[in-house]
């Protein structure tokens, strides 16, 4: 669940809000139990990923909800 949020997370930060209406926002959901070719993929592309102050927020909000 975890990585499911945080690669939904950054995918969201690259939409365009202009092209927010005409663009597909459906939520990616993240494999269980075995490789995550995106999770990776997306480590590499953000070596400070867990220290990004952004996410640490998003992240509490997130909680909070649920």
């Amino acid at each position: 669940m975890a990585r499911t949020f945080i690669t939904n997370y950054f995918k969201g930060m690259t939409i365009d809000a202009k092209q927010f209406e005409m663009t597909d926002t459906t939520p990616a959901i993240c494999p269980t139990g075995g490789p995550d070719a995106e999770w990776e993929k997306l480590k590499a592309a953000r070596p400070k990923l867990w220290s990004d102050a952004d996410l640490l927020q998003a992240g509490k909000e997130f909680s909070a909800l649920i």
